[in-house]
Parts: structure tokens; C-alpha cells; sequence
């Protein structure tokens, strides 16, 4: 071959390969910024190590009835975020590979205006991290992971706020922070080794905790008044701790076995007048 031909055979191959190797270790990225009433915004991304942004309103505009929806496959080690301002809002969050980290953010930018937002993220492989933060009254946060090694936050400042998290696998981690009244807050996990926590501040609210499997830890810790409070473990070596301080608060802790023995563990701490506690181990 020519000295020539191998040159120009070089310089082909180098134009071949240079940008698919480009594409598999550069990190790519989606932007989309939408300010006033009614917008719509979607990004679909597959592939590892992207970044995607959909920022709809800012501070101090009316900016309210936004749907933004976020979907990322084979998204190993990617970043998805949501930004809406103001009243019913609608983020969704779709990631299906490992390593990934979804928020939504909801919150007001005139006082008065935010309410009747939702929340909705879905992560199906393990290692991702998952958050939901509301500001305002009538909000709805859904939250589900299906693999092992999981965390999953939801903040909720405000009144009548609705906080549901689902994780079906082991070693997760849920937590969920409420400050107003008259919320509800539902937690559920399904397999081993998993760690939940629900703090409410205010009156009226409502906690439920479920863990269907052997090796877990329920937290919950209520502070004001005529708060119920819900624990329910049903398998060997469980733990469950609640707080309560305030008046006319009810507490109920379910633990039993399945199949295994095993033990576990229940306290209950309750502050103030007019309070009920009950507690099952069988």
C-alpha cells in the first residue's frame, strides 16, 4: 500500500471514530426556560450522563398552569430537575437507568398564589436519588422507586398537602418533611434493610408508615396537635419510634410475623394532654 493510501486510510478512520467517541464520554444537556400561563415543556433523553432543566415562571410573575415532563432511558448517572412557580402546576420525572438524580421543585414567587401543584417522579434502577420540594397549600407529591439503594426526599411547607413514596426493594431510604396542617403523609417500603422517617409540624395531620419485610427501621415524630400517627410492619426484626408532642394526638404501631421469627422493637414518647397509644407485637 502507497504511502499515500495509508495516509488517506488514517485520516478516514480518525473521521470515523473521532465523533462517536465524542458522544460516548461527553455529557450532553437540555435547557428549556418558559415564562407566563399555560406553557407545555417535554425532554426525552437516552443515554448516560445527561443533564436536563425545564424552568417554567420565576419570581415574582404569574406564571401558573405549567405541565413539564422529564424522560431520561438508559440514563446512567443523569440529572433531571423541574423548576414551576406558582399555582396547579403539573412535573413529572421518568428515569430509567441507575445513578440518577431527579427534583422537582415547586414554589411560590407571589404570596398567596401557590396551591394545587403535583409532583410525580418514577426511578426503576438502583442507586438513584429522588426529591420533591412543595411551597404552598393543596399539593400533591408522588414519589416510586422499584430497585435496591435508593433515597427519596419530599419537603412539603403548607396546609393540606398529600406526600405518597413507594419503594419496592432493599437498603432504601425514605424521608418526609411536612410543615402546616391538616397534611398527609403515606410511606411504604417492601423490602429489607429500608429506613423511613416522617416529621410533621402543625395540627391535624396525618402520618402512615408501611414496611412489609424483615430488618426495618419506621421513624416518625409529629409536634402539635390532633395528629394521627400510623406503623405497620408485618415480618422479624423490625423496629418502629414515635414522637408526639401536643394535645389530643393518637398513635397505633402494628408489628407481626409472617413466616420467620425474629423480634422487634417498639417506642412510643408522647408529650402533652388528652393522648392515645396503641400498640400490637403478636
Amino acid at each position: 500500500m502507497s504511502k499515500f493510501r495509508k495516509l488517506l486510510l488514517a485520516g478516514a478512520l480518525s473521521f470515523c471514530l473521532t465523533p462517536a467517541l465524542v458522544l460516548a464520554t461527553s455529557p450532553t444537556g437540555s435547557n428549556i426556560n418558559q415564562h407566563g400561563q399555560y406553557n407545555q415543556a417535554q425532554i426525552d433523553q437516552t443515554g448516560p450522563s445527561n443533564g436536563a432543566f425545564i424552568n417554567q415562571g420565576s419570581y415574582g410573575t404569574h406564571s401558573y398552569n405549567g405541565r413539564a415532563y422529564i424522560q431520561q432511558t438508559q440514563n446512567k448517572s443523569s440529572q433531571a430537575y423541574i423548576n414551576q412557580y406558582n399555582r396547579n402546576n403539573n412535573g413529572k420525572i421518568y428515569q430509567q437507568g441507575r445513578r440518577g438524580t431527579a427534583t422537582i421543585n415547586q414554589r411560590n414567587s407571589i404570596n398567596g398564589y401557590t396551591q394545587g401543584n403535583t409532583a410525580t417522579i418514577t426511578q426503576t434502577a438502583r442507586l438513584n436519588n429522588s426529591r420533591s420540594n412543595q411551597n404552598g397549600n393543596g399539593n400533591v407529591s408522588t414519589q416510586t422507586q422499584t430497585a435496591n439503594h435508593l433515597n427519596t426526599a419530599s419537603n412539603q411547607r403548607g396546609s393540606f398537602n398529600r406526600n405518597t413514596q413507594t419503594q419496592s426493594r432493599a437498603f432504601n431510604r425514605s424521608r418526609s418533611n411536612q410543615v402546616g396542617d391538616r397534611n398527609t403523609s403515606r410511606q411504604n417500603q417492601s423490602g429489607n434493610y429500608g429506613i423511613m422517617r416522617s416529621n410533621q409540624y402543625g395540627y391535624a395531620n396525618s402520618n402512615s408508615q408501611f414496611q412489609n419485610n424483615q430488618e426495618n427501621q419506621s421513624t416518625s415524630n409529629q409536634y402539635g396537635s390532633f395528629n394521627s400517627n400510623h406503623q405497620n410492619q408485618y415480618s422479624s426484626g423490625n423496629s418502629a419510634t414515635l414522637y408526639q408532642s401536643g394535645t389530643a394526638n393518637t398513635s397505633t404501631q402494628n408489628q407481626g410475623y409472617r413466616s420467620c421469627n425474629g423480634g422487634f422493637h417498639s417506642a412510643v414518647s408522647q408529650v402533652g394532654w388528652n393522648n392515645s397509644a396503641l400498640v400490637n407485637q403478636r
